[in-house]
């Protein structure tokens, strides 16, 4: 899910009082690093991305 109006470093303790937990937080560059770095084309304008589940 993108994490719009969400503090990411605060982003677990967020999803905990809805009812989730964070599975996994990436921050713009843990995002370059894994998709980007091979790309040739120029970056693409991006933000942190988070995957949340329930128990």
């Amino acid at each position: 899910m993108k994490t719009h109006g969400f503090n990411p470093p605060r982003l677990a303790e967020d999803l905990t009082t809805l009812g989730f937990r964070l599975h996994e937080n990436l921050s713009p560059a843990d995002i370059e690093e894994r998709y980007l770095k091979e790309r040739q084309d120029g970056h693409l304008e991006y933000v942190h991305f988070a995957c949340a589940v329930t128990e």
